[in-house]
């Protein structure tokens, strides 16, 4: 059963269908207004904008400003390319939650996307990186980096991208 309908007795009394409806439908736009925000934000990332790690007099070239690029390097920074399996379940379980479907056993749902955003990060790690990334960290950001060095400590040397899977 991948999801529950919230309001299966709507006919008996209506009354508490409102006050489950509105905030869970809240809730639902919120998250996906902030997963939105990160999107936008990394969709027009620049290396070059100013940030927490990066400064310049330059204004930044993000839609969103300077928000949007310390959002958007910080994520890139810590993440890599694993941000996408970071951004991708919220969403879904807002949209869900604006159609006012609660997904079947959320917390297992929830720890699994925490590994697996985890997991992807460390596979992006072992990816070869092309000349024109731009970051030190490689494709895996700082948590890949940390599995990269987990396998370098369990094998005795530096892993390479082949090997890596």
């Amino acid at each position: 059963m991948p999801a529950q309908p919230l309001l299966e007795d709507i006919r008996k009394d209506p009354s508490p269908a409102i006050a489950i409806r509105i905030p869970v439908r809240f809730i639902g736009a919120v998250i996906l207004g902030l997963v939105a925000i990160v999107m936008a934000s990394l969709a027009s990332w620049s290396v070059d904008d100013p940030s927490f790690s990066y400064a310049t007099d330059r204004p930044p070239q993000n839609w969103l400003g300077l928000p949007g690029a310390i959002i958007a390097d910080l994520s890139f920074q810590v993440f890599g390319l694993g941000m996408l399996a970071v951004v991708v379940p919220p969403a879904l379980w807002a949209w869900s939650f604006l159609r006012l479907t609660v997904p079947a056993k959320m917390g297992l749902r929830l720890i699994t996307w925490l590994g697996a955003s985890l997991l992807s990060c460390g596979v992006f790690a072992f990816l070869p990186v092309p000349a024109t990334w731009p970051l030190p960290t490689g494709l895996g950001g700082l948590i890949g980096a940390g599995f990269a060095n987990l396998a370098a400590l369990a094998t005795g040397e530096d892993p390479q991208p082949v090997t890596g899977i």
